[in-house]
């Protein structure tokens, strides 16, 4: 029975940490675009 309960409570570790990995991907890309977004800017300035 004890078996049963450390299985559960990994799978639920294991869960929080892919969550919080896939909100920091997702913050990395927005951060990415983002710089993109300005660099495509600064370039389009700078062309003028």
């Amino acid at each position: 029975m004890e078996h049963i309960v450390h299985v559960v409570q990994l799978m639920a570790a294991v869960r929080r940490t892919v969550v919080f990995q896939r909100r920091t991907e997702g913050l990395a890309v927005v951060l990415v675009e983002g710089h993109l977004a300005e660099a495509e800017e600064t370039l389009r300035r700078g062309v003028r």
